[in-house]
């Protein structure tokens, strides 16, 4: 899959996505999130893929929210709509394991029943 917005890298069953917009601090567009929904879904697909990463790239954050610049003459309910389905578009795929770190920066869906932080 060629992607505008993300890197994306297996290795031995885990796939790691990483968003690049680093000049936007990995600010979230319409097409990003497409994006992500379309990896998650490529690699959740995938029999080898045990574990998916998601990061970011660049120094200064791991993603920094929504690109308000390209929702900025959203309604309240077009904001609330689009908030409500990139949710559930990666929750669909695997619930994130928990990170106990609040810099963590990383969300990990685990296809195992059991999980080993490393």
């Amino acid at each position: 899959m060629q992607f505008n917005n993300l890197l994306l890298h297996i290795d031995q069953g885990v796939g790691v996505i990483t968003i690049n917009r680093p000049k936007k601090l990995n600010a979230l567009n319409k097409e990003t999130i497409q994006e992500l929904h379309d990896a998650v879904k490529s690699l959740n697909a995938s029999k080898d893929i045990r574990v998916i990463i998601i990061t970011g790239s660049g120094e200064k954050a791991f993603v920094a929210g929504a690109d308000i610049s390209e929702f900025s003459d959203f309604s309240v309910q077009q904001a609330a709509q689009l908030a409500r389905e990139g949710q559930v578009g990666l929750r669909g795929h695997h619930s994130p394991a928990s990170c106990h770190d609040p810099h963590c920066g990383t969300i990990c869906f685990c296809r195992s029943s059991v999980y080993h932080e490393v």
